[in-house]
């Protein structure tokens, strides 16, 4: 598992009943005990709100 988007990548989410463009602002990476790395989730900013879990695959879709 590692990091596949950069923060300041802009991307947009699109959905059937909205279109929102995200920018990613941080990444957060969960360790276990033994220094494992268990999570990545990226802090993304929109012109409504900040989504402090979005997922790889959500920021994929949206890109390609």
């Amino acid at each position: 598992m590692k990091q596949r988007f950069n923060i300041g990548l802009v991307f947009i989410v699109k959905r059937p009943s909205y279109e929102r463009e995200y920018e990613i602002i941080d990444v957060y990476k969960t360790y276990n005990s033994k220094n494992e790395l268990i999570k990545i989730r990226y802090v993304c900013k929109s012109a409504l709100s900040i989504d402090y879990d979005m997922m790889d695959t959500t920021i994929a879709r949206a890109v390609f």
